[in-house]
């Protein structure tokens, strides 16, 4: 073998390399894999402006700051920087608050339906509640005007709902492990 064909067989494994690693940031630039990385988290919270506001706060649903609410692992109120939205010492801490809120609101209301939940999370005055229910409905394969108490009942169907709610608050997914350590939070 000649001393061009060694070089040029050399730069293979270079260019292979290249190329899954141009496929694979295509393939997660919404990281919804449960191997994606978790990017925002070597931020402080509410520090990298880059990211969805959601995402930046550890808190994907977007939940408002309420007084009432003692959510477990917010950060303290007087060092919120956001001022609007809850911030959470980690993601987990921010998908469990999710979690018992949906809940709270099926406890209150045992025969909502999703039009009527999303109605409830999203109003209106600050949503375009039509488009976001159709997302989530068309997300979870379910009828929007059908009862939540109906298929809200197992892990799966829990998860999903949150999945499709922190889609479409942030524009983008999160890790799939996160989804999982604030459901067992929340349900443990």
């Amino acid at each position: 073998m000649n001393n061009k064909f060694l070089q040029i067989l050399a730069l293979i494994p270079l260019g292979l390399i290249g190329l899954l690693f141009s496929k694979k940031m295509k393939k997660n630039d919404n990281i919804d894999s449960a191997t994606a990385v978790d990017d925002y988290s070597m931020y402080p919270v509410g520090t990298n402006k880059d990211l969805p506001r959601g995402i930046r706060n550890f808190n994907p649903g977007n939940i408002r700051i309420n007084p009432v609410n003692n959510w477990q692992g917010v950060i303290d109120r007087s060092k919120n920087t956001d001022g609007a939205f809850e911030q959470f010492k980690t993601m987990e801490f921010g998908v469990r608050a999710l979690f018992r809120l949906l809940e709270t609101y099926l406890r209150k209301s045992p025969n909502m339906t999703l039009r009527q939940l999303i109605l409830k999370y999203a109003p209106e005055k600050e949503n375009n509640s039509e488009a976001y229910m159709q997302a989530v409905a068309s997300s979870i394969g379910q009828d929007i005007d059908g009862e939540v108490s109906q298929w809200f009942s197992d892990g799966v169907s829990k998860k999903q709902l949150v999945r499709a709610i922190i889609k479409h608050e942030n524009g983008r997914h999160i890790a799939n492990k996160h989804i999982d350590e604030g459901f067992i939070l929340a349900y443990s």
